[in-house]
């Protein structure tokens, strides 16, 4: 948190307000927001027992403006971040809703290689395409209205869903690569797969990219029946769709990490089966659980 409101401070365009909706953290989070509280008009939200939907829509409807810029505790802001994500919609009528960046932090080996494979490359960002993060994000209070808020109902993948209903709107993002925000890498590959089972999750519970979540659970399904048909009937031939899989794992990912090694390849290997594991374990608990009885 720290290093956020620091960033916070330290934009080049000075916020109206800053709202920070606190959904009942146990950590020294409210204490550090009121640290704050005279260096910046900051507004400290409690919410206790709300998740990222519910906190994010409390927030915005409790906005005075007109322009909501989003982000996250845990991020840090580039000193032109507000300047760059709210310029669109101030400079252009056209402009309602503005999909921002975020770049990797890390501190080992390990995060920089996971940062080739959780962060999406800037260069091949395309604006129909991407579906921004809430951790950066500005838009007008009118298009979260018309897009029924961030739906509450969802623990998880909130703001993917809210981008799709963006989407099915008509409303083009305008995608700003300016803006960025900085975003801590998780540390350990079981950290990774507790993250991307969350996502997972969220999608499973909304049904969001069924065809890609099947797709991806009958390759590993394949390549784990002709692996275990080889050691039950002690015969190489059932390893022969294993190639397949490398090379289809090689050219979705591992391809990705810079000054590739054994050593540095075998992590990134690592990194994928926590990312995969975690979002096809994750869909398949969303899909049994159904759609959760939050309002």
């Amino acid at each position: 948190m720290p290093p956020l409101l620091q960033s916070i401070l330290e934009q080049t365009q000075t916020p109206g307000e800053v709202l920070i909706v606190d959904g009942g953290s146990t950590d020294l989070t409210r204490d550090i927001v009121r640290e704050f509280e005279g260096k910046c008009p900051l507004v400290l939200v409690l919410h206790a027992g709300g998740n990222i939907a519910q906190c994010r829509n409390l927030g915005i409807k409790m906005a005075s403006g007109n322009i909501i810029a989003i982000t996250d505790a845990g991020c840090r802001l580039e000193n032109r971040w507000l300047e760059k994500i709210t310029e669109p919609i101030c400079n252009t009528s056209s402009a309602k809703i503005v999909a921002g960046i975020y770049l990797p932090l890390f501190d080992n080996e390990f995060g920089e290689i996971a940062s080739y494979l959780v962060f999406p490359p800037i260069d091949a960002l395309k604006a129909s395409k991407f579906l921004p993060s809430g951790r950066s994000l500005a838009l007008r209070k009118d298009v979260w209205l018309r897009a029924g808020g961030f739906p509450e109902w969802l623990d998880y993948a909130e703001d993917t869903y809210f981008d799709l209903k963006v989407r099915e709107l008509g409303i083009d993002f305008f995608l700003q690569k300016d803006a960025i925000v900085y975003w801590m890498v998780r540390k350990s590959p079981i950290e990774i797969f507790r993250q991307f089972h969350r996502y997972g999750t969220g999608d499973g519970q909304a049904h969001l990219f069924i065809t890609t979540y099947l797709a991806k659970i009958s390759v590993t399904a394949t390549a784990a029946a002709c692996l275990a048909a080889a050691f039950a009937f002690e015969n190489i031939v059932f390893l022969a769709a294993l190639p397949i899989s490398v090379v289809v794992v090689w050219n979705v990912h591992l391809k990705k990490v810079k000054r590739a090694s054994p050593r540095r390849v075998l992590i990134a290997f690592l990194i994928v089966l926590s990312i995969e594991g975690g979002l096809m374990t994750g869909f398949i608990r969303g899909l049994l659980r159904g759609r959760p009885t939050r309002t």
